[in-house]
């Protein structure tokens, strides 16, 4: 009797992209999977973005101006001015947002291509966390 030969089919590791109107699949290798996983995207899909306490938006002259109102924002005495964009998105980040949750309420609410939407709300929450206004956090399911 001869010996049996066992084929072994490489691993491949299957994603699924909805991507606006189109969806694919894209096959990856251990060390493709583990580079997307760590890449800046996957990163920012797994964190919840939120206002730090202590802030509030008061529309005051036809600007909408954050002004600190409680606890530690008092003592940082830090004010700032934001267009209506950044008032909608301040308005959502009040709960826990993730970035696809807020991409996905600027392209329902304004006329933006989603590339610009995207870097919009990229350069708004990097103002934010520059100025100390914003916490981040992994999503509640991440470890």
């Amino acid at each position: 009797m001869s010996e049996k030969k066992v084929f072994v089919l490489p691993e491949v590791h299957v994603a699924f992209f909805p991507d606006g109107m189109n969806q694919h699949w894209e096959e990856y290798s251990d060390t493709e999977l583990e580079e997307l996983l760590n890449s800046r995207v996957a990163r920012e899909v797994r964190r919840l973005y939120r206002i730090k306490d202590g802030y509030c938006v008061r529309d005051f002259c036809g600007e909408s101006l954050v002004i600190p109102v409680s606890g530690a924002a008092l003592e940082e005495r830090k004010m700032a001015i934001i267009n209506p964009v950044g008032k909608f998105l301040w308005d959502k980040l009040q709960t826990g947002q993730t970035m696809g949750d807020l991409l996905l309420a600027v392209l329902c609410e304004y006329e933006v291509s989603r590339e610009e939407a995207l870097e919009d709300i990229r350069e708004f929450l990097a103002e934010l966390e520059t100025y100390k206004y914003l916490i981040i956090e992994k999503k509640e399911d991440e470890k």
